[in-house]
């Protein structure tokens, strides 16, 4: 059962930096509340900050993941290239 719940909240924290990143392409950055990111995935404030305590928390995680897949294509076509 434990395997299941660390699943879950993978999942829901995967969820929440996709929000994020939706959130702040369309209202910017200062704009990209906890509670509009929530919003945008249709739960409460409260379950965001269950996943993520504090709005640095969780981009700290959107940079992480923008950074990861910018790799993944980068990374490649330098190999590539050279």
């Amino acid at each position: 059962m434990r395997s299941r719940d660390t699943f879950t909240s993978e999942q829901r924290r995967a969820q929440l930096v996709d929000a994020a990143i939706a959130v702040i392409a369309e209202h910017g950055y200062p704009a990209a509340s906890v509670a509009k990111i929530a919003d945008h995935v249709g739960i409460a404030k409260s379950v965001a900050l269950y996943h993520f305590r504090t709005k640095d928390e969780l981009v700290a995680a959107v940079t992480v993941a923008v950074f990861t897949t910018a790799a993944g294509h980068i990374v490649p076509a330098i190999a590539a290239a050279g």
